[in-house]
């Protein structure tokens, strides 16, 4: 068996990478996001894209399934809420804070 949602927890950060990228983690399409929730089917996700513009409670979670999403081991924000609200983050401050 896979990945499941509940393998994911809240604050982690994750790489998202779409079907038609055939496992492709330099694909353009594919999107870097933290992990707000999960359920018993899915992993709810807030993408860099949006919080850079929006902050934490200005976005909405996308319902991903787990098979779609790598987990980056150690890459945990402890506070999202409070990480996102105090700063916009620009994509390149992204980068260089989590390595990628």
């Amino acid at each position: 068996m896979g990945i499941k949602a509940s393998d994911f927890i809240r604050g982690q950060r994750v790489l998202y990478i779409p079907l038609h990228a055939d496992g492709d983690e330099k694909h353009p399409h594919c999107e870097w996001g933290t992990v707000s929730s999960t359920n018993d089917k899915y992993v709810f996700v807030k993408f860099d894209k949006q919080l850079i513009k929006l902050e934490w409670n200005g976005v909405t979670s996308q319902a991903c399934d787990p098979s779609v999403l790598k987990i980056f081991p150690g890459q945990i924000i402890a506070d999202p809420e409070q990480y996102f609200g105090q700063q916009r983050l620009d994509a390149l401050v992204i980068r260089e804070l989590f390595k990628i």
